[in-house]
């Protein structure tokens, strides 16, 4: 049986902690509302610069320094940055949890940000677009969301460009910083052998002192406005073997009372091997590997995206059939049995995954960055429960019947219409 607790400190820095007796290691997020949705043109891709570099040295450790004392202690760390935040984190055995902390507070709140250092580091994340780049099925999905989102705070990549990124000083990572990794805007998250009196005093020693009062507020809107996309389509050209295509319709948002009902929706849509997309496209007809339909949520809008990779002569076929499986939920819905089976799936990946303390860290400091409030597996299981066959088959003829559904594909020979193709005009 585990136990959460929450605690806000004076300063508005956030402490949320997990106890999982029994479990010897312990999980810690910091998370910081930093992300591509608060950048503009002339700084994209900072948030995630500032995520690297706040690994590359402090006013007392090089970056030598950090990793060295990070693996001397066993413990297994990382970072990522997504639109809306971005979270360092940590795991290590229950005795060597402070010192992690400690390290961990040195780079949050002591990085120096070196501008020789800062030149070194961007030619590794200029790697890692050419990376990204090389990938199709990264390329389809980025190109995808350009189209979906055109006009939107989530418009821009989370890496950003070369191009953007190569102009960035070392002062407009410091001013970045100061706007938004203050306490308000941050949280703490423990889980797994730690109490809250624990995770406290350890807080309170590293974190809390440097945060006396609360620093000026800074603008951070979440809307709760759904945007429905215009209808678009992408074609990019890409000396590759197969042909990817990424494609999605318009959903509600993170915070609709829906949410729970179409993450059901999509996994009876494409989440599983007997989902109707993966039976159609892949076993009865041969067309790809793999195929699959996912939710995606933000605070303005989400998507049920399909994603897929098919000989460039089979893009027609495999459109024209994923449509019939879009029209056949549509009209007909679903049946019981798929409303049961998706539902225990769900469940069971839910309890799964809370099953790893990093998991349980990660997703406790999300809930709190995102709804600024803790929300339990019980929680989340009862809204999984609740769902019906009315809620699904009402959803999926909404969702299914909406103008905005976008498709990106790249390919060696692409369709230069597959708008036109998938809706049969």
């Amino acid at each position: 049986m585990t136990n959460i607790e929450t605690k806000t400190y004076p300063s508005g820095l956030r402490l949320i902690v997990e106890s999982i007796p029994g479990n010897r290691a312990v999980a810690v997020f910091f998370g910081v509302n930093a992300g591509s949705v608060y950048e503009d043109e002339h700084n994209n891709g900072i948030s995630h610069v500032i995520e690297h570099m706040t690994f590359k040295g402090t006013k007392t450790r090089s970056a030598e320094d950090i990793s060295t004392q990070f693996e001397c202690l066993g413990a297994s760390v990382n970072a990522f940055t997504s639109r809306y935040n971005t979270q360092y984190y940590g795991k290590c055995i229950k005795e060597n949890t402070e010192k992690m902390v400690e390290i961990f507070s040195d780079m949050i709140l002591n990085s120096v940000y070196d501008e020789e250092e800062l030149k070194r580091e961007l030619k590794v994340i200029y790697e890692e677009i050419d990376m990204y780049e090389d990938d199709p099925g990264s390329v389809a999905y980025d190109k995808y969301n350009e189209i979906f989102f055109k006009g939107t705070k989530l418009e821009k990549s989370v890496i950003g460009t070369k191009k953007v990124l190569s102009k960035l000083q070392r002062q407009d990572l410091i001013d970045y910083i100061d706007k938004y990794y203050v306490p308000q805007n941050m949280v703490v998250a423990f889980a797994g052998d730690v109490t809250m009196v624990e995770a406290d005093a350890m807080v309170k020693k590293y974190f809390n002192s440097a945060f006396k009062t609360k620093s000026k507020p800074i603008d951070i809107k979440k809307t709760k406005e759904v945007v429905i996309p215009k209808q678009a389509q992408i074609v990019t050209k890409k000396n590759i073997a197969q042909t990817h295509i990424v494609m999605g319709y318009p959903t509600d948002n993170i915070y609709s009372k829906n949410a729970t009902g179409i993450n059901v929706l999509a996994f009876i849509l494409g989440g599983g091997m007997s989902s109707r997309l993966f039976v159609r496209i892949r076993e009865k007809l041969g067309l790809v590997y793999s195929i699959n339909a996912l939710p995606e949520f933000a605070d303005i809008g989400g998507n049920i995206i399909i994603s897929l990779a098919t000989n460039s002569t089979n893009q027609e076929l495999a459109l024209k059939s994923i449509k019939e499986e879009i029209d056949n939920i549509a009209n007909n819905g679903v049946t019981d049995a798929e409303l049961e089976k998706a539902k225990t799936f769900c469940k069971s990946m839910l309890v799964m995954a809370a099953e790893v303390s990093t998991n349980k860290a990660r997703n406790n400091a999300s809930n709190i960055l995102t709804y600024g409030k803790s929300i339990t597996i019980d929680e989340r299981m009862e809204e999984i429960e609740k769902v019906t066959k009315a809620d699904v088959n009402k959803l999926a003829k909404s969702i299914f019947g909406r103008d905005g559904m976008c498709i990106a594909v790249v390919s060696d020979k692409p369709n230069k219409n597959p708008l036109k193709v998938y809706f049969g005009k």
